[in-house]
């Protein structure tokens, strides 16, 4: 995901820098903030996705240590005796 930033970063630098040296036209300048706007909504929506993974493996992470407390309670419990004549 930094390496979209980066190139993001990287076109709207080289667009910039020929647009002042006059080498570059105004199409071009506008295909290349075109690059870059698509590499930063690319980026967002892989930051968006890995954020949304992380809130479930958070959840899961949670319900795991939940399950294993009750095993150790029904561990540490005694076992129950049904029916037992005396």
């Amino acid at each position: 995901m930094q390496q979209l930033f980066n190139k993001a970063r990287f076109v709207s630098v080289i667009a910039m820098t020929l647009l002042a040296a006059g080498c570059a036209s105004t199409d071009d300048v506008k295909r290349a903030q075109d690059t870059a706007d698509q590499a930063l909504g690319a980026a967002q929506a892989a930051q968006h996705s890995a954020d949304q993974n992380r809130t479930d493996i958070n959840t899961l992470s949670q319900q795991v240590q939940t399950l294993n407390q009750q095993v150790q309670k029904l561990q540490a419990a005694p076992p129950k005796r049904h029916g037992e004549r005396g």
